[in-house]
């Protein structure tokens, strides 16, 4: 097998230790992501509603508000459910606030990020990228998928 594809730019990793990351929302999912990034030695910051005396006696989560945690995080993730409070909690406004090439993550619910907000911000060099498991009206490619292929398709 020949390695002339492998471009050596696309294959470094990324270096967790050190980095400050953000998490969003330190429920269930939120705590597991804190734990993990304990282990990697990352720095953490976290925004809730109601914050948790464990994951700062155990893991040294230091809370802040959300615009302190936008400025002062390389990785920002997000672990929380959509309410009328934290639908489009990232968006036009405040995403201008988070440090240049950080990498936004967003694992819970489409609608917490406008859309625009983050193409807005990889145009302008903002954001250093996006990782997205869920996006804003994805019920609605989700409907057109089942016109198109049936419902419970595979696509």
């Amino acid at each position: 097998m020949s390695s002339e594809w492998i471009d050596p730019i696309r294959t470094r990793g990324y270096e967790l230790q050190g980095k400050t990351i953000g998490v969003i929302g330190t429920g269930k999912i939120g705590s597991h992501v804190v734990k993990l990034a304990h282990a990697f030695g990352m720095n953490i910051l976290a925004y809730d509603l109601y914050p948790r005396k464990e994951p700062i006696e155990k893991h040294n989560v230091k809370y802040v508000d959300l615009e302190t945690l936008l400025r002062e995080s390389d990785i920002i993730t997000l672990h929380l459910p959509l309410t009328k409070e934290t639908y489009h909690l990232i968006n036009r406004q405040n995403i201008k606030l988070v440090k240049k090439g950080a990498i936004l993550v967003n694992t819970a619910r489409g609608a917490l990020v406008e859309t625009e907000a983050i193409i807005e911000a990889l145009d302008k060099g903002i954001l250093g990228g996006v990782a997205l498991d869920v996006f804003e009206g994805e019920h609605v490619l989700k409907e057109e998928i089942d016109i198109v292929y049936g419902k419970n398709s595979v696509v």
